[in-house]
């Protein structure tokens, strides 16, 4: 009977540890898919404003001057 209860308590354990390897498992899961959907929304931003950029240089009625300045970065002066 003893033996019996052991083998319950150590596959009862054995349960319990595999629960907390899933859920660790489940949270890695979760992170990962948070992660590719951030990666995913900035494509989708970094396309947008590719495409806008890329109607606004085609527009025949595009600013002139001074102001509109598409193919420059937004790191370089200006003098």
């Amino acid at each position: 009977m003893n033996c019996w209860k052991a083998n319950v308590e150590k596959y009862q354990q054995k349960i319990k540890e595999m629960d907390e390897e899933e859920s660790k498992i489940r949270e890695k899961v979760i992170g990962i898919k948070t992660k590719d959907f951030k990666k995913d929304q900035q494509m989708r931003l970094l396309h947008m404003a590719s495409d806008e950029l890329i109607s606004i240089k085609n527009s025949p009625d595009k600013p002139d001057g001074e102001v509109f300045h598409p193919d420059d970065n937004f790191c370089t002066n200006h003098q």
